[in-house]
């Protein structure tokens, strides 16, 4: 697990300092990578293996299933790059009802890092 991602650059070499009014997906060979700001990392994806959990963050997010291995209903809640609905649709039952939402109303996951829909 890393959570070293490579600093965005533009063509050309110039580094740019910010992107404050959309987020944007950088990807390389390896790994795609959600970011709200530049040097900060939202969501990271190894294309080797997409499911799998990345960031500490969501790995500790996820820490719940410690106590319940197979929690009937999660919701969730905010704009990312679908790392956590992924790791959810490969690892739990189809028992398992998963609820998300955004700002914008839609599953930006779908669009941003390619997470499943439905």
């Amino acid at each position: 697990m890393t959570n070293a991602v490579p600093t965005p650059q533009l063509v050309g070499g110039t580094r740019r300092t910010s992107w404050s009014s959309f987020p944007f997906v950088y990807e390389d060979e390896n790994l795609s990578s959600l970011h709200f700001e530049i040097d900060s990392v939202q969501s990271l994806m190894d294309k080797n293996a997409p499911n799998q959990l990345m960031l500490r963050y969501t790995q500790i997010m996820m820490a719940f299933l410690l106590f319940i291995d197979c929690p009937e209903h999660i919701g969730m809640i905010g704009l990312g790059g679908g790392s956590l609905p992924k790791y959810c649709y490969q690892h739990l039952t189809p028992n398992s009802h998963l609820r998300r939402g955004d700002q914008s109303g839609g599953d930006s996951s779908q669009r941003l890092l390619h997470g499943p829909s439905g």
